[in-house]
Parts: C-alpha cells; sequence; structure tokens
C-alpha cells in the first residue's frame, strides 16, 4: 500500500510537473508563435521595402541610363561643335590675315590719294590763282576799254522742268556757255558763267572786288537783266541766310571793308535810297507812295523828293529791304508765281573822308533788279497784267537801243525815251561808272528762243563802250 501510494504520488509529483512543463512550454510556444507571427509580419514589412528599393533602384537605374545618353549625345554635339568651332577658328585667322592684308592695301591706297589730292589741290591753287590773274589782267583791260562787263547766271531748274535733262545749255569754261538748237549751237564768251550749282555767295565773291572800287571813290553799277522767272531777284534780293543776294551782301561787305580801312584813318558814311519804275512811273519805295519826277540834266539824272536814309549797321540795311520787300510791285503769272512787275533801283551813296591826309572822296553804288521781258502767249497777261507787261517789255526795248546806239557810236543815245534809262544812263555811258550786267537765263527747253535773245543781247553789251570810269577824290 505504501509502495502504491507511493508511486501513486511519485506519478501524481510527475504528473504535475509535467503539466508544469508542458504549461511552461504551451507558454512557450505561444510566446514563439507571436514571435513568429512578428517576425513574418517584420518579413513582410522588409519584402515590402525591398521592393519600393527595388522599384527605386530600376527608375534610377533608368534615369542613369538616360543621363549617360544625353551625357553621350552632348559629348557628340560638344564634338560638333568643337570642330565648327575648330573650322570656323581657321576661317577667322584667314579672314582676318585677309582684313590685315586689305588694311595695308587700304593705308597705301589712302595715302596714294592723299598725295594725289595734295598735287590736286595743288593744281587747282595754281589754277586758280592764274584764273585770277587772267581775270584781274582782263577786269584792267575792261577798265582801259571802258566796257560793260557781261556776266551770265543759269539757275537749276525749277517745278516741273526739274525732271527734263537739262541738254541745249553747257559750260565750256569758266567764262563760256554754249546753247544747243539742235540744227544748230552757238558758244558764247563772257566775263564769267555761273551754272546752276553755283552758290550766291559765290556769285557775289565774284563781284565783291568791283564793289570795293565804290570805297576807293569810283562809281559802280550792277544790274540784273532776263526774262521772267530767270532768277534775277533772287540774284540780286536772294533770301535769308546762305541765300542771301547781291545787294544785302554788298553793304553788309563794304561796312567790313569800311571797318578796316578805319586803320588807315578813312571815315565813311553811307545813305540808302530803294525805288521803283511801274508802269512808267517813279515811286520811292521806302517812303510815302507818290509819284515822283525826274530830271536828266547835262551832269547826271536827279529823282526830286526821293529820300535817302544814313545806314551804319547790318540792322539798318535789313530794315530797309524788309520795307522795299513789302512795297515793290509783284503779281503771279503764268510764268512766274511771284512776279516783279517793275524795275527796281538801290543806291548806296559813299562818302569818305581821312583826316590824315585830308583828301576826300565820293561815290555811288547802283543795284539794278529789272523786272523780266514776257511774251503775251506765255505769261497770259490780261488787265492790269498786260498793262504792266506793255510798259516792261517797252521800257527794256529802249535799255536795249541805247546799248546798241553805243555799239554803233551814235551821236545821240536816246535816254529819254524811258524813265528806266533816264535813271540808268549814267551807268551806261553818259556818266562815270564801273558797270556789270549780270544776264539771267532760263535753263527751260520751252524758253530756248528767248535765251539764245539774251545770249545775242548780253553779247552785244559785252561789245560795248561806255567809257573808263574815273577816280572821284579831291
Amino acid at each position: 500500500m505504501p509502495d502504491r501510494v507511493r508511486v501513486l504520488s511519485r506519478r501524481s509529483s510527475l504528473s504535475s510537473r509535467e503539466s508544469a512543463e508542458l504549461v511552461e512550454l504551451r507558454a512557450k510556444l505561444a510566446s514563439s508563435e507571436g514571435e513568429l507571427a512578428k517576425l513574418a509580419a517584420e518579413k513582410e514589412l522588409l519584402k515590402s521595402q525591398i521592393s519600393l528599393k527595388d522599384q527605386s533602384l530600376e527608375t534610377m537605374q533608368s534615369s542613369i541610363t538616360c543621363y549617360r545618353e544625353t551625357i553621350s549625345l552632348k559629348d557628340t554635339q560638344l564634338t560638333t561643335v568643337q570642330l565648327a568651332l575648330d573650322a570656323e577658328k581657321s576661317k577667322s585667322a584667314t579672314m582676318q590675315a585677309t582684313i590685315d592684308r586689305l588694311e595695308s592695301e587700304l593705308k597705301e591706297q589712302l595715302e596714294n590719294i592723299g598725295r594725289l589730292m595734295s598735287q590736286l589741290s595743288a593744281k587747282r591753287d595754281e589754277l586758280r590763282e592764274k584764273d585770277e590773274q587772267m581775270r584781274l589782267l582782263h577786269n584792267a583791260v575792261v577798265d582801259l576799254k571802258g566796257q560793260i562787263r557781261v556776266a551770265v547766271r543759269v539757275p537749276p531748274p525749277l517745278g516741273k522742268e526739274m525732271d527734263v535733262p537739262i541738254t541745249h545749255i553747257t559750260y565750256p569754261g569758266v567764262s563760256s556757255i554754249k546753247l544747243d538748237q539742235g540744227k544748230s549751237s552757238q558758244s558764247f564768251e563772257f566775263q564769267r558763267v555761273f551754272g546752276p550749282n553755283m552758290s550766291q555767295a559765290r556769285v557775289f565773291n565774284d563781284v565783291e572786288e568791283l564793289i570795293l572800287s565804290c570805297l576807293h571813290g569810283y562809281n559802280v553799277s550792277i544790274i540784273a537783266y532776263g526774262q521772267t522767272g530767270s532768277g534775277k531777284t533772287h540774284t540780286m534780293r536772294g533770301g535769308e541766310g546762305d541765300a542771301e543776294g547781291i545787294i544785302p551782301r554788298a553793304v553788309k561787305y563794304l561796312f567790313q571793308s569800311r571797318d578796316k580801312l578805319s586803320d588807315l584813318d578813312w571815315a565813311f558814311e553811307f545813305k540808302a535810297s530803294f525805288l521803283e519804275v511801274y508802269n512808267e512811273e517813279v515811286y520811292d519805295l521806302l517812303a510815302e507812295r507818290k509819284k515822283l519826277e525826274v530830271k536828266m540834266g547835262t551832269g547826271n539824272t536827279v529823282v526830286n523828293g526821293l529820300k535817302y536814309y544814313e545806314i551804319n549797321d547790318r540792322d539798318d540795311i535789313e530794315n530797309i529791304l524788309a520795307v522795299a520787300d513789302r512795297t515793290r510791285s509783284t503779281a503771279a503769272t503764268k510764268c512766274n508765281e511771284q512776279s516783279s512787275r517793275s524795275h527796281a533801283v538801290f543806291e548806296l551813296a559813299i562818302q569818305g573822308s581821312n583826316k590824315t591826309s585830308g583828301a576826300f572822296r565820293h561815290a555811288a553804288l547802283h543795284l539794278v533788279d529789272l523786272a523780266g521781258s514776257e511774251r503775251v502767249k506765255e505769261s497770259g497777261a490780261e488787265g492790269d497784267r498786260f498793262k504792266e507787261m506793255t510798259y516792261i517789255n517797252s521800257a527794256l526795248s529802249n535799255l536795249q537801243n541805247c546799248i546798241r546806239s553805243q555799239l554803233n557810236k551814235n551821236q545821240h543815245i536816246p535816254y529819254r525815251n524811258s524813265k528806266l534809262t533816264m535813271l540808268l544812263r549814267d551807268s551806261l555811258g553818259a556818266g562815270n561808272s564801273k558797270t556789270m550786267v549780270i544776264v539771267a537765263l532760263n535753263p527751260a527747253v520751252t524758253q530756248i528762243a528767248e535765251t539764245k535773245r539774251s545770249l545775242d543781247f548780253a553779247q552785244q553789251m559785252s561789245m560795248t563802250k561806255i567809257g573808263s570810269a574815273k577816280k572821284q577824290e579831291q
């Protein structure tokens, strides 16, 4: 019994231990299963992360491949660009060598041109000097012969005529002009020929020496003659600035010369008048408009009532010319939009004295802008314009008769046949004057017949002797 009990007790003890161990094992198993589940979860998580990393790696590999391809393409492009750059550098070097060679050649050519220009300038100066000597000698001959100086001026074409080439008028030399009329041509020689490109300043430069004679005691007359629209008023009166004509330039030039002569103790007084002959009546352009009486004596011609104004500076002459511009008779015709309908005569009376020597000089400068000759068919004149044209043409015809009478050495010169020739009597031979006539020509081919008539008359004037001018000094 006791053995059985012991056996049973032992078995019970063993069973208890086994139960405890079983519980413990079960607990461990449960714990292991939990850890296993946890590990399985972690494994799945790791698998997921590895999958993401694999995807990211694949993406990176793809990007790397793209980058490598791009780099390879860029390398290829860079190689191409480098080759092109090398080619351009080679081309640039070649071009630079060419440029250097051309610059060297250009420098050499410029030096040659410079030498040629210097030679040309020297030749021009030599030619100009010889031309000046010839002009002075010619002036001296003209003075000795007592002839009228004659110059011709051809203005540039205006309006519609600008589109028509001027081939009928050519200029063989500085003092010659040739007129081609188709079936025949003729050359004319004068003291000077001013072509279309001749500026106002250049024209004046050729007459300033003649004008300076006034301060030396010689009477001087410059007369602009020609058909309507030929540029007479432009030559004599001109415009503003560089377009100034002979009248304003002459007075200003005499002012400058007066100031220079003051160093030699000369003092000069200037008085100016300005009149017009309109429809065979004389009017003062600087005073109340009323008819003035012209008296022609044995010694000179006098205009009763004509006012003279003392002038001392540029402002004075500009004011006088402005007044005359407003009062002179002008009108529009088919030939000229602003045609002068009168003959205008500007006079500058000059008196000079030298306080050291006691010498006294007096002279007169006459600057005349004649109205232009007209043809009825061309001008379309009627009414007042026709009357004006008739008087203008009559006065110019009388002027031509006086010149021809002088040329033919007639005993009687018909100065009294018109107011204009009475006023110009002293300039045309009855007085004592150095006289120059500037014949203005209309360059239009439609006016070729009138141009021929003007040149023929100019040639007659150039052969006309009016007597040598005498110095008026005491």
